[in-house]
């Protein structure tokens, strides 16, 4: 997590202008909370409720310059129940710029980092028994007469879907998620605008899903604007994305 925020730090100190800061802000956000959630983590069953204790803390780091504002931010937060669920945490760092290099450009960057638990389920479901197949008592037999009798058979719990995001086991997940635009004001009535984004989402070993779950994401855009009056306008762009 340390490292995550030197690279964003020093990626904001590399943009233009933030050497030169006019003013600072430094702030910081902390809470805490208990609360009570009947099904958490969307589960089958009774009695799936827990009480909570939360705690957060979101810290904020503001440089403003004449032609920028720079917004470095982290935070945590921290979940603890009291019954059928580990604890789950998640923590965040990310960093926004704002500015105007020259007169008749603006331009943005967005650069986030995430981690996350993904569900506090441990496998609180238990395992359940076919009542199809649980007739009898003993191994089964297909010889003689008389009551044939089985194993019970337990599957898996019934929450063990395919959705990760809903199911988690507890995966952790990492996600980073990075995107900028600009803008060149060209003459009083037109304007230029490109925007690039790309997405890595990775979760970790512990996944019982598997590297199915991993992907990425990158596209961008570009578009033209003309002004042809004071009440209408014309747009030409095209858009790009692409997921895997």
């Amino acid at each position: 997590m340390r490292s995550r925020c030197a690279m964003l730090c020093a990626a904001a100190l590399a943009l233009p202008g933030a050497a030169q800061a006019d003013e600072t802000r430094l702030s910081a956000d902390v809470s805490t909370a208990l609360g009570y959630s009947n099904n958490p983590f969307s589960l089958v069953g009774d009695d799936t409720g827990s009480a909570y204790a939360e705690f957060n803390v979101r810290p904020q780091l503001q440089i403003l310059t004449e032609r920028s504002v720079f917004t470095i931010n982290a935070g945590a937060q921290i979940q603890q129940y009291f019954k059928h669920y580990s604890t789950s945490d998640s923590y965040q760092a990310g960093l926004h710029y704002a500015g105007h290099p020259r007169e008749y450009l603006t331009t943005h960057l967005n650069a986030a980092f995430l981690s996350s638990i993904v569900g506090s389920l441990n496998n609180f479901a238990g395992t359940v028994v076919d009542p199809a197949q649980s007739s009898g008592t003993g191994e089964g037999t297909t010889t003689g007469t008389g009551t044939v009798g089985t194993t019970p058979v337990t599957t898996e719990p019934l929450n063990s879907g395919t959705d990760v995001a809903l199911f988690g086991t507890r995966a952790r997940q990492r996600t980073i998620n990075v995107g900028g635009d600009a803008t060149e004001a060209l003459s009083a009535r037109d304007q230029l605008t490109g925007s690039l984004f790309f997405l890595d989402s990775r979760y970790s070993q512990s996944s019982s899903f598997g590297s199915l779950d991993n992907y990425d994401g990158y596209g961008g855009s570009l578009g033209y604007a003309r002004q042809l009056s004071a009440s209408s306008s014309r747009c030409a762009g095209q858009r790009g994305a692409l997921h895997l």
